[in-house]
């Protein structure tokens, strides 16, 4: 069920996502934030200078975080690999979830995934949508480990610390510090590969409302609302057959 790029080493996986771009030195950032700062824009145009400025001084930051450390793509949070589970009426099937497991150094929770799918078995009457709850333990994080990611985030502040004894950059990180790029803000993430013996998976069965009040206008049968009846035979798969046999017919 896996793709290829699932199936690879982490390390080769992230060092397939690293970004390889060359980013403006610092004193050519600072040199053009100055001439923002001295821009007197046209009425109309001072959104485009506001623009300009956060963009130059998140450029400085990026330039600063980049010669330390490996930037990488975005897109390894995007990555997804196949798994096969039991569904609550005992049928195999297959859900995509991310390849990265993810969690918050700080807080310490499990990673923890959910979606909403339907299940089907072979009587059409057996129609029922469950939520797949997926999970899995962080992996201990070695002292070294937690000792490089102390240090990377007094770095931040090293960095942070620098910009703001510059002339024009401080002043503008002074005068609304929430306006522009901020590396201090930045938290730890762990990031792994759960094997499939490391997921938790909980299927729970979502009961459909089952009686319905419906406004039968001039126009058309609108549903207004639901609501729970145990003694009620659950709907939905009737109107997704009703649909499937009209499109069936509109083909």
């Amino acid at each position: 069920m896996e793709t290829a790029l699932a199936l690879l080493p982490t390390s080769e996986i992230v060092e397939g996502l690293k970004v390889h771009i060359a980013h403006p030195q610092e004193d050519h950032i600072l040199s053009a934030l100055e001439d923002a700062v001295n821009f007197f824009p046209l009425k109309g145009e001072q959104s485009r200078r506001q623009d300009a400025l956060k963009g130059l001084v998140h450029a400085y930051f990026k330039e600063k975080m980049g010669k330390q450390y490996w930037e990488i793509d975005s897109q390894i949070m995007e990555l997804r690999r196949g798994i096969v589970y039991t569904s609550s009426n005992k049928r195999k099937c297959s859900l995509e979830i991310p390849v990265f497991a993810s969690a918050n150094v700080e807080e310490g929770k499990p990673w923890e995934y959910e979606v909403e799918v339907n299940s089907s078995s072979d009587y059409p009457s057996d129609y029922r949508r469950e939520r797949v709850k997926i999970s899995s333990s962080v992996p201990p994080i070695p002292k070294a480990i937690k000792q490089k990611g102390r240090e990377a985030l007094v770095f931040t502040h090293r960095i942070y610390a620098d910009a703001l004894q510059k002339p024009r950059l401080g002043e503008l990180l002074l005068e609304d510090r929430a306006k522009y790029a901020d590396p201090t803000k930045g938290k730890l993430f762990v990031l792994w590969k759960p094997r499939p013996e490391d997921l938790s998976i909980d299927v729970e069965v979502i009961r459909d409302p089952d009686p319905i009040l419906a406004l039968d206008t001039q126009v058309g049968l609108y549903l207004v609302a639901t609501w729970d009846d145990p003694n009620e035979e659950p709907y939905q798969q009737f109107l997704n057959a009703r649909a499937n046999r009209c499109l069936q017919f509109a083909q």
